[in-house]
This record gives C-alpha cells, structure tokens and sequence, in this order.
C-alpha cells in the first residue's frame, strides 16, 4: 500500500488562510528601496556596538576553563540586565579582548562591564559592516 503524503501546501492555507496562496514576491528581498527601509526602520533602532575593548595582558594564553569562566559571569550579568542587551561573540587576542554587542546605547555595556568587574577601554558604535560581499555590490 502506497504511503499517503498530505499536501504541504493547502495544510498551510487551511492552518492560515491570511496568508494567501499567492506566490510570494521576491522584490522586498533584492530592492535597495526595501533595503533602506529595513535598515532605517529596524536596525538603527538597536545600536550595535563593538563594545569593550579590555586590555587584558596574556588573555590569549587562558585556558578553556578561565574563559568559560569568564563567560558564565558576562552571561549572569547580562541576565540581569534584561534582554535590552545582547552579547553576540567576543574575539580573543593575546592580550585584548573585542566583545561584541546589540545594545540600546552605550551605558548599558559600561553597567554590564561594571557588574562583571571587566574592563572596558573603549566602546565604539559600529556604523557599518562591511566583507567581502561589499566588494560584490
């Protein structure tokens, strides 16, 4: 006996008959003018900032366990922030390390590094991201 396979696309229509059955249009993906939009309406509502530099001598020669360590205490101070901010990844060099952010404003990392007994030498607002694809386009 055949196996029955349900019709994945009017399962979705019946469950949300809002969404239509239309195709879905490609323009807001590959327009500048959506582009624009998107980056004035959502991402310059959240600033991110490539947040502490900390000049930390023979960072990059902590063990797994130091930097884990480290990382508990970011992540326990973060919780009690609330999620108005969000460590995103930090990059590990011999002897400063680059923390990463999406954050209101630059207060918010200053407490964050307070609270977590960190130094922050210097926070900066990232403007803009650039790589490779930039090159492309």
């Amino acid at each position: 006996m055949a196996a029955v396979v349900p019709d994945v696309n009017k399962r979705w229509s019946l469950e949300y008959p809002d969404l239509g059955t239309e195709p879905v249009p490609t323009e807001p993906c590959i327009s500048p003018a959506y582009f624009e939009l998107e980056r004035e309406r959502v991402f310059k509502k959240v600033w991110l900032y490539v947040g502490r530099v900390e000049e930390i001598p023979n960072l990059g020669d902590w063990s797994t366990e130091q930097l884990k360590a480290a990382s508990q205490t970011s992540c326990g101070v973060l919780k009690g922030l609330g999620p108005q901010i969000e460590w995103l990844h930090s990059y590990v060099t011999q002897n400063k390390l680059y923390c990463v952010y999406n954050s209101p404003n630059e207060e918010m990392i200053r407490e964050h590094a307070k609270q977590g007994g960190f130094p922050a030498n210097s926070i900066e607002e990232v403007k803009e991201m650039i790589g490779p694809e930039t090159a492309e386009g």
